[in-house]
């Protein structure tokens, strides 16, 4: 069973972003003050969305080609209006 092990990060900053909900494949977690998770899948093509209130949602795919997958997942802050 394939691992998927991430950290979540903000985009330009490369600051660690907490309390990020990462989906994939179905299952959920949320990121550490350190912006890191990991995941147990089956699949050997993961579906990641990553959803904060203070950064864009990020949906991408990802290819597992090993036992164990180091991703870092940059996410941009949201626009605010002045």
């Amino acid at each position: 069973m394939p691992t998927i092990r991430g950290r979540v990060v903000a985009k330009w900053a490369k600051t660690p972003v907490s309390s990020a909900i990462i989906n994939i494949d179905g299952k959920t977690a949320i990121t550490d003050n350190n912006g890191l998770f990991s995941f147990n899948t089956d699949s050997i093509v993961a579906s990641i969305k990553v959803m904060h209130t203070k950064y864009e949602t990020l949906e991408e795919t990802v290819s597992l080609e090993s036992d164990v997958n180091e991703v870092e997942i940059e996410l941009t802050p949201v626009a605010r209006a002045l």
